[in-house]
C-alpha cells in the first residue's frame, strides 16, 4: 500500500515534467509544445543614425545641411506593430512603424553664411504603412533561429525646424514645417533568442503570451521627397538594430 502511494506522488510529480515536453505538429508541419499560446503579431522597438538627403537633392545650390549641422547624423528611435495575417512557408503581416529622429546644429546667417549662436534642431517624423514577410519555416520546424524577412509600403514624413527658442523657425514669413510623401524598402535577418533557454523561453510564453525574442539588423530605404518632386529631400538610407517580441 505504502509503495502505491509512493508511486502515485511521483506520478503526479512527474506530469507537468512530461505534459511539458508534448509537442503538437501544426498543419504547415511545425512542431511546437501544446503549451505555447498563438502567434499573432509583432512588437519591434528599433533605432539608428542616418543623414538625409538634403544636400543631394537635384538642383541644389549649396550644401545647407552640412552648413548648419556639419558631420552631425540624426538620431532616429522608433517602433513598429506588425499583425500577422498568414502562418505557413513563413509568416505575412501587414505593419505600421513610426520613428522620431532628430539633429541639432548652429543656425547660419542668409545675408553672409556665418555662424550664428543659436541653436537648431531639425526633427522628422517617419510613418510607414508596410507590408512584412518572415521566412521563420526554418525556425518553426527546424529551431533553426535565423530568420530573413523583407518589408515594403508607403511612408509620410513629418518634419520641423526650431530655433534658439523651441519655436518654428522662419525664412520670409514661411514655416519651416511641412510633409513628404514616398515609400519604404527594407531587409535583413532576425536572430531568434528561445534557443539559449528554452524552458525559460516556454515559461515567458505562459506567463506574458511572448511567443518569441530576436534582435534583428535591417538595410533601410525611406524616400521622402514626394515621389521625386522639387523641395526638401529627406529621404535617407541606413542600418537599423532592434528588438523584437512576438505575441
Amino acid at each position: 500500500m505504502r509503495r502505491l502511494a509512493l508511486c502515485a506522488v511521483l506520478a503526479l510529480a512527474l506530469a507537468p515534467l512530461s505534459a511539458r515536453a508534448e509537442e503538437v505538429v501544426a498543419a504547415d508541419g511545425a512542431r511546437r509544445s501544446s503549451f505555447e499560446t498563438s502567434r499573432d503579431f509583432v512588437i519591434e522597438l528599433n533605432g539608428s543614425r542616418f543623414r538625409p538627403n538634403i544636400d543631394g537633392q537635384p538642383g541644389l545650390a549649396g550644401t545647407p545641411y552640412r552648413d548648419v549641422f556639419g558631420t552631425n547624423e540624426m538620431w532616429l528611435f522608433g517602433a513598429e506593430f506588425d499583425w500577422e495575417l498568414w502562418q505557413g512557408l513563413g509568416t505575412v503581416s501587414v505593419g505600421f512603424a513610426a520613428d522620431y529622429g532628430w539633429v541639432s546644429g548652429n543656425g547660419v546667417f542668409a545675408k553672409d553664411g556665418t555662424k550664428a549662436k543659436d541653436v537648431t534642431t531639425l526633427n522628422a517624423i517617419p510613418l510607414r504603412l508596410l507590408a512584412i514577410y518572415r521566412f521563420d519555416y526554418l525556425a518553426r520546424r527546424f529551431n533553426i533561429p535565423i530568420i530573413p524577412f523583407g518589408k515594403a509600403g508607403f511612408a509620410h514624413t513629418i518634419w520641423w525646424a526650431t530655433n534658439g527658442n523651441g519655436s518654428i523657425a522662419k525664412y520670409n514669413n514661411d514655416q519651416a514645417l511641412g510633409g513628404k510623401w514616398g515609400y519604404e524598402l527594407a531587409g535583413g535577418l532576425a536572430l531568434e533568442l528561445n534557443w539559449i533557454d528554452p524552458t525559460l523561453a516556454l515559461e515567458f510564453d505562459q506567463e506574458f503570451g511572448v511567443n518569441s525574442v530576436f534582435l534583428h539588423a535591417e538595410y533601410l530605404y525611406v524616400s521622402a521627397n514626394n515621389f521625386g518632386h522639387v523641395g526638401l529631400d529627406l529621404s535617407t538610407q541606413t542600418f537599423v538594430i532592434g528588438l523584437g517580441f512576438e505575441f
